[in-house]
């Protein structure tokens, strides 16, 4: 299934955005508008989230 120019609601602006790009779940990419780290969690139907922020590891 292609996904290529689909367009998608971001979780966090709200605003619309278009997939230039096939895609995978799990995959992770920026939303255009806010800048944001997006997750795709499902490709049928489609399902994106905003990815988790990971604790950043300072070598403690």
């Amino acid at each position: 299934m292609s996904l290529l120019n689909q367009n998608y609601e971001c979780p966090v602006c709200m605003e619309d955005n278009t997939i230039e790009n096939n895609l995978e779940i799990n995959e992770l990419i920026e939303c255009i508008i806010c800048g944001s780290e997006l997750e795709v969690q499902n490709t049928s139907p489609l399902l994106i989230i905003e990815a988790e922020m990971d604790a950043e590891d300072w070598g403690q």
